[in-house]
Parts: structure tokens; C-alpha cells; sequence
């Protein structure tokens, strides 16, 4: 009777790692992999991870996608794939992330292990550029011509630049600029202008820029530019007065000048005429020296006499 009993415990012993070794087997690990997947990202991309289970998996499954970064994310689904559109926004998204499955097997919720690492390349952005603003009067004011220039460093190569205010793109021919500050299929230059040709408050903002530069298999984005402020002022009617009294006053000193010439030549000629009327000749000579000798000599016989 002890032998019967200590055989059946031997046995139940040895069913139950049997038995938590078909469940594991029930449930393999799934794989993670990169939609459409290229050798190297940058901060800002957007990356498609896919975690995948065996086909043999049925049923609704809840997906877990996390990363050593402390991240993640899960959801249902009922195909043997899971997709997450995951932005690389820092460090930590290089990696290694992970993913698993949960699957129901009668009143029991199974995991399965976790997928192997998977590890994604993030690269070194361009070198920032510089962005200005220029405009004739210093200040920008309403109606003005308002450029904002983007300059990147370096040598001149394809290049294509973004404008941005207060995080969003700037599209020239929404704002009424006369430039493509936006040229998706890029051309050599090292610098773009924004142009305004004339500035309202709705061109107020935190501007930014960057650029791309074409290398073969893609574009290489820079990081962004320091943030410049621009405040489009209103024309002040105070200034416009002024504007307007010191136009009427040069042009008033510069009639006023004109009218003492000409009245200086008109009485210089009223002189002249009233010299003539007295005899004076053009050349101021007096009548008496003007005479003829002949007149001369007849003025004498008298005297003689």
C-alpha cells in the first residue's frame, strides 16, 4: 500500500514540469521588426514597429510593446500581427526594445516570452543654421518688408529649408511670401529667405528654420535653429504726424528759399530798367563819355565863341 502511494506521487511530481513545459511550448515568443525599415533614423522619425506571433496563435491576443527607455505599449488584437507608430524623440529610443503577447487558454491568461531585442540606429543631426530677420527700418513695422533668412553651414550642396512659426511649418503661399521657402526637391544653396512684402501682425511669432541635405539613400534633416521673436508693429499715428510736420517744414524752408532767389533777380532787374530810363548805359558809362567825338567838337566851337 506505501509502494502504490509513494509510485503515485512520483508521478504527479513529474506531470507538473511536463505539464508548465507544454504550456511554454503553447505560447513561443513572438518577433518585433521595423516596417519598411531603413539602416539609420534620426529624432523626429517616425518608426513602425510590428510585433508578430506564429501563425498556429489564434484567438484575441493582448500585444505589449516596451523598451529599456521605460516605455510602453499594448493593445488587442485578433491577427498574429500588432502595429505602433513610434516617434524617436530621444536617447533612450535607440533601444533595445521588446514585445509579448498574452493569449486565454480556458480559465487561465498564458504569456509568452519575451522577443528578442531589437536594437534601432539613430543618427547625428546636421549642425543647426542661423536664422536673421532684416528689415530697412530695424523695427518691423506694418506694411514693411520683413525677410527672414535661413543660413546653414558649410559648402554650398542640395539643400531644401523649413520654415517654421510657433512649431508650425510656414507654407509661402498661404502667407503671401514671393519665395518657396518650402523646395521639396531641394537645389544648391546655403542659405533661403522668407520674404514678406509687407509685414502684418499675423506674420508675429517665434520663428524657427532647418534644412536637409540630400545624400543617396535619403534626406539628413539638421536640428532646428534658435528661436528668433517677431513682433510686426502698427504704424503710430504720432509718428505719422511727425512725418508729416517735417515734410511741411522742409518743404516750407525750401519755398521759402526759392522765393527769396527770384525775388532777388526780380529786383535786381527792376534796377537795371530804371537805369536805363535815366540815360545809364549797359555799361555804366555816363552820357558824356558816351558821346561821339564829333559831338565833341561841336560843344567846343560854342565854348570858343
Amino acid at each position: 500500500m506505501i509502494a502504490h502511494r509513494l509510485v503515485i506521487f512520483l508521478t504527479t511530481v513529474h506531470l507538473v514540469p511536463c505539464q508548465m513545459v507544454s504550456e511554454e511550448a503553447a505560447v513561443p515568443a513572438p518577433t518585433l521588426w521595423v516596417l519598411q525599415g531603413q539602416k539609420e533614423y534620426f529624432f523626429g522619425d517616425v518608426v513602425t514597429l510590428v510585433c508578430t506571433t506564429p501563425r498556429n496563435i489564434t484567438g484575441k491576443l493582448m500585444y505589449q510593446i516596451f523598451g529599456d527607455g521605460g516605455w510602453a505599449i499594448s493593445g488587442f488584437s485578433s491577427t498574429n500581427n500588432y502595429t505602433v507608430d513610434f516617434v524617436l524623440s530621444r536617447m533612450q529610443h535607440r533601444g533595445p526594445h521588446f514585445c509579448s503577447y498574452s493569449i486565454g487558454r480556458g480559465p487561465k491568461q498564458l504569456t509568452s516570452p519575451t522577443s528578442e531585442a531589437l536594437v534601432i540606429k539613430i543618427g547625428d543631426h546636421l549642425p543647426q543654421p542661423l536664422l536673421m530677420v532684416e528689415s530697412p527700418q530695424g523695427e518691423v513695422m506694418a506694411g514693411d518688408l520683413l525677410s527672414i533668412i535661413c543660413k546653414a553651414p558649410g559648402n554650398v550642396t542640395i539643400r531644401r529649408f523649413h520654415f517654421y512659426r510657433d512649431g508650425q511649418e510656414v507654407l509661402p503661399v498661404a502667407e503671401g511670401s514671393e519665395d518657396n521657402a518650402t523646395d521639396h526637391g531641394g537645389s544648391l544653396r546655403t542659405s533661403m529667405v522668407l520674404q514678406f512684402p509687407r509685414a502684418g501682425p499675423q506674420h508675429s511669432g517665434n520663428f524657427t528654420c532647418k534644412y536637409e541635405e540630400k545624400k543617396p539613400e535619403r534626406w539628413i534633416p539638421s536640428f532646428t535653429s534658435q528661436a528668433v521673436s517677431i513682433s510686426v508693429n502698427p504704424q503710430k499715428k504720432g509718428k505719422s504726424c511727425f512725418l508729416l510736420l517735417r515734410l511741411l517744414v522742409v518743404g516750407g524752408c525750401f519755398l521759402t528759399i526759392n522765393s527769396l532767389i527770384l525775388l532777388f533777380f526780380w529786383a535786381r532787374g527792376r534796377s537795371k530798367d530804371a537805369s536805363f530810363l535815366y540815360g545809364a548805359s549797359p555799361a555804366g558809362i555816363s552820357q558824356l563819355d558816351a558821346r561821339s567825338p564829333y559831338t565833341l567838337q561841336e560843344d567846343n566851337k560854342y565854348e570858343e565863341h
